[in-house]
């Protein structure tokens, strides 16, 4: 927690989100986990001290070494809300299943800002327990619930494609190609 002497200093208010989102995009060891300056802590805590100097240029000078190192802390934690926030907002766009009603939702307001994150994004495959089947009953039943399920999921994969054109749609719109995101 702050300290009630940097509270004074620094504010929630005091950190514009355009200009950490554009500090830490010209930081790539932040955020690509292919880089090797990734794994470098010592690194990362200076591109982090850069980034904190900058948002925090007026005081930063008049900062103590704590206040600084939780100033610090205080940027990290709002760039991991900005990353939090963007992933779920993509999450939401790529499960929209077509010819669902549309909701009546904005999207996250730096979501474009946020793309340069995708190619570094881990998504992850889920996996889930089946239960043995001990007499025919149950297994009539389970190859019901099987292909109910298969079902759904050649739904889910058929849903893919229009979030995909719609990422290039955006990608696209900004100048950028995945060539050049993964250049980055």
């Amino acid at each position: 927690m702050a300290s009630s002497n940097t509270q004074n200093v620094i504010r929630d208010d005091d950190i514009d989100n355009d200009v950490l989102i554009e500090d830490v995009e010209k930081r790539p060891a932040l955020y690509d986990k292919k880089l090797k300056e990734y794994s470098d802590i010592n690194f990362k805590i200076k591109a982090w001290e850069k980034i904190s100097r900058i948002i925090f240029s007026n005081p930063w000078s008049n900062l103590s070494q704590q206040e600084k190192t939780e100033a610090g802390n205080f940027v990290q934690k709002r760039c991991k809300n900005l990353r939090a926030c963007f992933s779920r907002e993509l999450r939401d766009q790529k499960f929209t299943k077509s010819g669902q009603a549309a909701t009546k939702r904005r999207k996250y307001n730096h979501f474009d800002r946020l793309l340069f994150l995708v190619p570094s994004m881990d998504t992850r495959e889920t996996s889930g327990n089946a239960e043995d089947i001990c007499c025919e009953e149950d297994s009539r039943d389970a190859d019901e619930d099987v292909s109910q399920r298969s079902q759904y999921s050649r739904k889910k994969k058929r849903n893919t494609i229009p979030y995909e054109e719609r990422l290039l749609d955006i990608l696209d719109k900004k100048g950028l190609t995945i060539t050049s995101l993964l250049r980055l």
